[in-house]
């Protein structure tokens, strides 16, 4: 708080949370000028929104039209439930109850572990005003495949299992189901460096690519918790040897400089360990790689030089 302070001590008024609450505590309908506003307002990607907006946005709403374009992963309430971790340690709170007494059910415990700043979001949906259209906007992967003659697989499962807050095990209406050999729609590659991640996801697109002549770079999305860590990599290998086209999306915009953002990496590791993974990603940088003469193929060496050595 004291820190806060001192950063809007020159200009107190000039900061979001007070502009917010100003605005909030002096709206009424008769002032509000929506000369410069749009008609309606349209917001879509949108995963979380912190609750000032949120408050904002109700108020705007009595003038003009605001749509919220949700993802939402269930049909079903699903943002008290609670994963088997989280139940015990309510239990350990609850001066050692036994979890069956909290009376907490178990639902698909993928969701239940995932998602906390989704379900939280969702949450605080409940406390506003808001028209959410009656008819299903939902489409259960399972039945979509039974229409068309299809065969099951552990994803459209998995998806199905989610979306209906199914949990499945022994001796309940839900059993495990028996999933083909053959079924990739879910694999797990073990790789040992993120270099070798996108060597093996560049492998696997031009397997792809190879089986269905129909399919094209632009009908596949590739997702990934930091993509900052992973862009040298995906520009070094996607572009060499059966290059692939590709795109980068919300990168930070010092990204946009890649001299900078080599230089800003070497600053980096001056307090850190020189792990493999931060080093072989300064040599992926063009500016370093065109000084030195380092080919994708060096890179490719000096990994494996690395890895012997462990």
């Amino acid at each position: 708080a004291g820190l806060w302070k001192k950063l809007i001590s020159n200009d107190p008024e000039n900061h979001l949370a007070f502009k917010a609450n100003a605005f909030l505590e002096n709206f009424t309908l008769e002032k509000f000028n929506q000369d410069h506003l749009p008609k309606q307002m349209s917001l879509f990607g949108i995963s979380a929104l912190p609750k000032v907006f949120l408050q904002v946005f109700e108020k705007v709403s009595e003038k003009i039209d605001i749509h919220l374009f949700l993802l939402a992963p269930s049909n079903q309430f699903f943002f008290d439930i609670q994963s088997e971790k989280q139940i015990g340690k309510i239990a350990l709170q609850e001066t050692g109850q036994d979890t069956a007494l909290l009376h907490y059910e178990m639902t698909n415990p993928l969701l239940s572990s995932l998602g906390t700043s989704g379900k939280n979001f969702y949450s605080s949906l409940e406390l506003f005003n808001y028209h959410e259209p009656f008819e299903d906007l939902f489409e259960d992967p399972l039945t979509t495949i039974k229409k068309k003659g299809k065969a099951s697989s552990m994803l459209t499962c998995l998806q199905s299992d989610i979306l209906n807050l199914v949990h499945r095990k022994k001796g309940t209406d839900n059993p495990a189901v028996n999933i083909e050999d053959c079924d990739t729609s879910i694999s797990i590659h073990a790789c040992h460096s993120p270099m070798r991640e996108v060597q093996v996801l560049k492998d696997l697109l031009l397997n792809e690519f190879e089986k269905d002549p129909e399919l094209a770079p632009h009908d596949i999305i590739v997702m990934m918790p930091d993509i900052e860590s992973y862009a040298p990599f995906i520009e070094s290998v996607f572009s060499l040897e059966d290059s692939l086209p590709f795109s980068i999306s919300d990168r930070r915009k010092r990204s946009e400089s890649e001299a900078l953002e080599a230089f800003l990496k070497i600053l980096e590791l001056k307090n850190s360990r020189w792990e493999k993974s931060q080093v072989l990603d300064l040599l992926l940088s063009e500016s370093i790689a065109n000084t030195f003469n380092i080919s994708f193929d060096d890179i490719s060496k000096i990994e494996k030089m690395v890895q012997d050595a462990n």
